[in-house]
C-alpha cells in the first residue's frame, strides 16, 4: 500500500507533546520507471509535479480535487490566465499537508500557444523551485 504522504500529528503522551511527522517515503518515477525510493524535500518535489500534470478530475484514482484545472483556459484572455493560474497551482498543491504556501511566480511565454510558469514550493522540509507548462491555443 502507498503511503498518502499526510502530515499527521502524533503527540507521544510519555514524552511531549512535539508534533511527529510521518514520513512521505514514496516510490521514485524516473522516466515512467520506478527506480527506488524518496523521501522528504524530493517525494515533495516529485507530487507536485504529478499533482500539476494530472488535469483537475480526470483521475478516479486521486479524486475530483486532486490536480490542476488548466483546460478552461485554452483560447482565454492572456491577463485572465496570468491572473488565475498563480491560485490555481497556489490551491492544487496546497492539498498536499506537506506544502505550506507557493509563492514568487514568474511567467515566460516560449510561443503563442504556451505559458511557462516558474514558482517557489514551500514545504514542511523546505523550499525547491518548481515549474510548469501550460498549453493555452
Amino acid at each position: 500500500m502507498l503511503p498518502d504522504g499526510k502530515y499527521t500529528p502524533e503527540v507521544d503522551s510519555e514524552e511531549s507533546a512535539e508534533p511527529v511527522i510521518r514520513p512521505g517515503l514514496t516510490y521514485h518515477l524516473y522516466h515512467e520507471r520506478i527506480r527506488g525510493n524518496i523521501d522528504g524535500l524530493d517525494a515533495v518535489k516529485q507530487a507536485a509535479y504529478l499533482c500539476l500534470l494530472t488535469e483537475q478530475g480526470s483521475s478516479p484514482i486521486f479524486g475530483s480535487q486532486y490536480g490542476l484545472k488548466k483546460m478552461d483556459l485554452i483560447g482565454t484572455d492572456q491577463g485572465l490566465i496570468l491572473g488565475r493560474l498563480p491560485r490555481r497551482i497556489r490551491e492544487a498543491l496546497t492539498r498536499d499537508d506537506r506544502i505550506t504556501d507557493v509563492t514568487d511566480f514568474i511567467f515566460t511565454f516560449p510561443d503563442k500557444d504556451s505559458i511557462v510558469v516558474d514558482f517557489r514550493i514551500h514545504s514542511i522540509y523546505g523550499t525547491v523551485d518548481g515549474s510548469h507548462t501550460v498549453k493555452v491555443g
